[in-house]
Formats: C-alpha cells, structure tokens, sequence
C-alpha cells in the first residue's frame, strides 16, 4: 500500500479521525495510502454476498484512514480519538458504496 508516513502517525496520535480526515483527502503519501486501503475494503465489500461481513484486523493508523477514506464526508472531529487496543469501525456497505461508519469502542 506504500510506505507509512510520519505525518499519518501524528495525525493518529494527536489529532485522532479529523487529522487523519484531512491527510486522506489530501495529495500526499498519506492521502495514496488512504484510497489504496479504500480500494483493498471496496474489493473485499463488493465480494460479500448479501447479509454477508468480513472482519479485516489492522493497526491504529490503517484504521482510522480507511474509514475516512472510504466515507470522505464523515465528520473526523465528531469520531474523535483514534481507535485503541480492540476498538475498530464497522463499515456498512450497499449497493456500490460504503454508507456508514460506527466507531466501536471498548
């Protein structure tokens, strides 16, 4: 998917899905990274059958620029903090598009 940047790891730390929002809808290295983890979910979502999920397993980081990426009009400040240890997003996919984002926290 690319190198992973510095800036993606402070964006995590610091700023949680906002900052990581803003690098993904960016022109960076971050930003090519986010869209290429969009695709890898967009393939794997338009495999599913219906009524059917799949869990993908990721690090802090991947997470939160997947989620942004994949549903670029999400208010990042609203999500708040990054994911932590055994916390994620569930994505819910109809259609032909990711619809909506549910952060799940411990």
């Amino acid at each position: 998917f690319g190198e992973w940047t510095d800036d993606l790891s402070d964006a995590v730390d610091h700023g949680g899905f906002g900052s990581v929002g803003a690098l993904a809808r960016g022109h960076g290295a971050a930003a090519r990274m986010a869209r290429a983890y969009r695709q890898a979910l967009y393939e794997i979502a338009r495999s599913l059958t219906k009524g059917k999920s799949a869990l993908v397993i990721s690090h802090s980081g991947v997470v939160e620029a997947s989620a942004m990426a994949c549903l670029p009009d999400l208010n990042g400040a609203e999500l708040g903090r990054g994911v932590g240890h055994c916390e994620g997003v569930r994505l819910a996919f109809e259609g032909d598009a990711f619809v909506s984002a549910t952060i799940l926290r411990l």
